[in-house]
């Protein structure tokens, strides 16, 4: 049996837009796809920035620990110069070094001697300080920069997911009510009985709705409305 034209219709156009509403579906999903992936790729470059901030105020403090190194020795030889030339005078004047002033002068250059060396290894070691501090929080801003990347690629995952969802059931929904829609038109279309009359030239004229009944123990009004 064919379809009538309006029938058909319907079902080309229920076609046509459950197509794109796949179509539709699948351009969310992908985009979807490309936000997390992007997201995801920040969150690495973010996580390797923060390992390179670490990196680098280790290597300051490496640094200023070298330094610290060189400055207290160099420190330490010079008081140790001075001292030595203060007995070279002390003996040319024909002093004894290990007594009286003479010991004062050079415990007083001692003492400011170990007073500078501890005055660069606390301000090295303040410099230390200040490198990982600087370092570490150079580390967490790249570090909460890539768990807010790690929070946008879920959620294109869960837009990804809901396009996928909302594409199928939309086409779905479609379809139901399409065919809910097609059934009821079938459904009223109600076959009729046609006669034929010599009087009608040999046209065919339809004579309404055919209501079978048994031919036995029938009625008269079972055979209303067909022409003999």
């Amino acid at each position: 049996m064919c379809l009538p034209v309006a029938t058909a219709i319907t079902i080309a156009t229920t076609l046509a837009s459950v197509a794109g509403q796949i179509q539709q579906s699948q351009a969310a999903q992908a985009q979807a796809s490309f936000q997390a992936a992007v997201a995801r790729n920040n969150q690495i470059i973010a996580q390797r920035h923060a390992e390179d901030a670490r990196l680098r105020g280790e290597q300051a403090t490496a640094q200023i620990s070298l330094r610290e190194g060189r400055e207290t020795a160099a420190s330490a030889l010079a008081t140790r110069q001075l001292i030595a030339r203060q007995r070279v005078a002390q003996a040319g004047l024909g002093q004894t070094t290990d007594v009286g002033s003479a010991l004062d002068l050079t415990a007083d250059t001692a003492a400011a001697g170990k007073l500078d060396t501890l005055t660069l290894r606390r301000n090295a070691a303040f410099e230390r300080k200040v490198a990982r501090n600087n370092a570490e929080r150079e580390a967490i801003g790249f570090l909460t920069q890539g768990f807010n990347f790690e929070a946008e690629a879920r959620l294109a995952d869960l837009r990804r997911q809901s396009a996928r969802n909302a594409g199928i059931l939309s086409a779905f929904g479609t379809i139901a009510t399409t065919a809910s829609r097609v059934s009821d038109r079938l459904r009223n279309r109600v076959p009729t009985l046609t006669s034929f009359n010599p009087r009608d030239q040999g046209r065919l004229v339809p004579v309404g709705p055919f209501r079978p009944r048994p031919f036995f123990g029938g009625s008269a009004g079972d055979f209303e409305g067909v022409n003999f």
